[in-house]
């Protein structure tokens, strides 16, 4: 069980992603870190070309839309920022840049970087990782179905606590849906795997083939 202990009564949660498409175990991950009383904001930032990852099936205006589709109907949408900084600068997308801007903006709040396991264990490929984990910290969101989340020794580990100290990390199993992106893309998940206002912009603009 994770205890929601932090530094700072004031956190800018960032979650970052290609979001192609925004599916209900991402919805499970933004309703976690929204649980937090202490997170001011979520921050979700669709990328506009990913760094390390192939290009998105569907347009970086079509995956914002999507998101603020979903945002409008939520019922913490005041505590929810769909942020186009990522499109808006074009590009590969560096969460180094977006972290470091959204940072600059909230200079009272401690920021926190959320993601998937995979993601965190690729984090010593991405540009400029030494200098994000100065100004952020880490939420890592661990699934069954994911590989298991590496031991990054230039990091430190929070045991069951959420802590905003930048350079440290909280690994956080309680989000395990089975649901990914690529599986709804090929069509081996029905719409159920997806909040409905994502599907009815997805049926309304025959993305992915439907």
């Amino acid at each position: 069980m994770v205890r929601y202990v932090s530094l700072s009564e004031n956190i800018i949660a960032v979650y970052g992603g290609t979001f192609d498409p925004f599916h209900n175990g991402h919805e499970a991950i933004c309703n976690q870190v929204l649980r937090n009383i202490n997170v001011a904001k979520l921050v979700v930032v669709p990328c506009h070309i990913p760094a390390l990852k192939a290009n998105a099936s569907e347009s970086a205006l079509d995956r914002l839309e999507m998101l603020r589709c979903w945002r409008s109907s939520h019922k913490e949408k005041d505590r929810i920022e769909i942020s186009e900084i990522e499109i808006k600068r074009g590009g590969p997308s560096f969460s180094f840049e977006t972290v470091t801007t959204i940072a600059q903006e909230n200079k009272d709040a401690s920021i926190t970087f959320v993601m998937g396991a995979d993601a965190w264990n690729s984090l010593p490929l991405w540009n400029e990782y030494k200098q994000l984990i100065q100004i952020s910290s880490f939420w890592v969101f661990v699934r069954s179905m994911q590989q298991s989340p590496k031991k990054h020794p230039f990091l430190s580990q929070q045991e069951n606590e959420f802590d905003t100290a930048p350079g440290t990390y909280l690994l956080d199993d309680s989000i395990n849906l089975p649901i990914s992106s690529s599986q709804i893309r090929e069509n081996k998940t029905e719409f159920e795997s997806l909040p409905e206002s994502i599907v009815q912009y997805i049926k309304q603009h025959h993305l992915y083939n439907r």
